[in-house]
């Protein structure tokens, strides 16, 4: 809106189509190639930048207001479609020059095809201009921004160079020589001569700076101290020389005794390692000894125990089956470990007990008497397996055994009776002495014994 407007844009236009009043004309701007007059810039200035063209429509705005606005089409453009020219100048308005048709009975000239390729050559060259145009523009815009950068670093560039002057009048005035003896020299020797001497200056300085630290240092060192006695010094020098052709030759002669000695060793060496490997056979020969006669200290299972504890394992092995049941699952046989066989107060045919209940190993002497005489049992009867099993020859078709059921719960007491009776039903005979009265139940065929006034009787119970 203008700064004297009363009215808006929308107010002001629907006033103007119904008919009423306004407090001004309406106000179009047109987005066209005339807005560059508004900001002082020619025609093309204003279409050199995106900046420039917005500029000039904003000031358009701002004089004439914003009521309507009608984008530019471009009608020169439509002029060179068809085939006429336009002019571009710099200061004025682009326009149709000349007209492709002086009348409309001329339409019928225009070909097509031929204004297609011209229409295309045009759009090529006007890119092409406009690069051009961009290029130009850049250069232009960096030639100035050198330009002004040169403008700012001259006032700088002249007080360095007057104090570059201002040094070599004080160098030249320091060496004695006026500028033709300055020339003159710079003309008789080249630059890269002068770096050389430079150099050489430099690595002379370098040099005469160490020295002068070197004897700095030395003079440091040397403090109050007064000037040696060379004679003196020359009569120790002489002694320790002697000292040391002494030490020299008693090097020389134990170097003689060290290859002597070496020489020796080699000859040794094949008898020492054939005696090392003699020992060690025998040594271990002795340990085996030691080991089977059961003298190691803390160590007493001899051979004869090591063999006997192959024959034990395979009787539990045989007794664990008939204590297993005997003992409803519960218990089973165990020997000690073989790294522990032999120590202390294990003779290594010991055994242990292992509980199915609490997964624990414990000694036989915790076992109850029942438990005990359970575990007897199955020794007896592993045993016997065993001794016939290893010799064909042996039958051991009879066994007797001699009370401990009153010991026996009653479940362990049946579970006892019918392992042996399972024995029984193949073609052994068992024999039970026991004055339990519960066995009677059990015990099929018995023998009884009967005490009275006039002695004892026995007499067959057969059932």
């Amino acid at each position: 809106m203008h700064e004297l407007d009363q009215m808006t844009p929308n107010q002001r236009l629907n006033a103007f189509m119904t008919g009423q009043s306004m407090d001004r004309m309406l106000a179009m701007p047109v987005i066209v190639s005339m807005s560059g007059d508004v900001c002082g810039m020619t025609h093309r200035e204003k279409r050199s930048s995106p900046e420039n063209e917005a500029k000039c429509q904003i000031e358009a705005y701002k004089r004439f207001g914003n009521d309507l606005a009608v984008i530019e089409y471009g009608l020169h453009m439509v002029g060179v479609g068809l085939g006429g020219t336009t002019n571009d100048p710099e200061f004025q308005t682009p326009a149709i020059a000349t007209y492709p048709l002086e009348s409309l009975d001329d339409i019928d000239k225009l070909d097509p095809e031929r204004l297609k390729k011209e229409k295309e050559q045009a759009e090529r060259a006007y890119e092409e201009a406009s690069k051009e145009a961009k290029r130009a523009g850049k250069a232009r815009d960096e030639a100035q921004a050198l330009q002004k950068r040169y403008r700012q670093d001259l006032p700088k560039q002249k007080e360095q160079a007057l104090q570059y002057r201002q040094k070599y009048e004080a160098r030249m005035a320091a060496f004695g020589l006026t500028t033709e003896q300055w020339q003159a020299v710079t003309q008789q020797y080249t630059r890269e001569e002068a770096d050389l001497f430079q150099k050489k200056l430099d690595a002379h300085k370098a040099q005469q700076a160490q020295a002068q630290g070197r004897y700095t240092s030395a003079k440091e060192q040397i403090g109050a101290q007064g000037k040696p006695d060379l004679e003196v010094l020359q009569q120790n020098l002489q002694e320790a020389e002697q000292v040391w052709k002494s030490r020299q030759e008693e090097r020389e002669q134990w170097g003689t005794y060290a290859r002597v000695n070496s020489e020796s060793y080699a000859r040794l060496m094949p008898k020492m390692e054939e005696r090392a490997q003699i020992l060690k056979e025998h040594q271990q020969i002795s340990d085996l000894y030691q080991r089977l006669s059961g003298n190691i200290s803390g160590f007493r299972m001899d051979l004869e125990t090591f063999v006997q504890r192959q024959y034990l394992e395979r009787i539990l092995y045989a007794a664990n089956r008939r204590f297993l049941e005997m003992s409803a699952g519960q218990f089973e046989l165990r020997m000690y470990d073989l790294d522990k066989a032999g120590e202390g107060k294990n003779h290594g045919l010991d055994l242990m007990v292992y509980s199915a209940v609490t997964g624990k190993v414990r000694e036989v002497r915790t076992l109850s008497g029942g438990e005990s005489f359970m575990a007897a049992l199955s020794l007896a009867l592993g045993m016997a397996d065993q001794i016939q099993e290893s010799s064909a020859a042996i039958h051991l078709d009879v066994m007797f055994i001699d009370e401990g059921f009153g010991s026996l719960d009653e479940h362990s007491r049946n579970q006892a009776v019918r392992v042996l009776q399972e024995m029984a039903g193949g073609s052994k005979m068992i024999g039970i002495i026991s004055h339990v009265t519960e066995l009677k139940q059990e015990i099929d065929d018995q023998l009884l014994v009967i005490k009275d006034e006039s002695g004892s009787h026995v007499r067959w119970q057969i059932s």
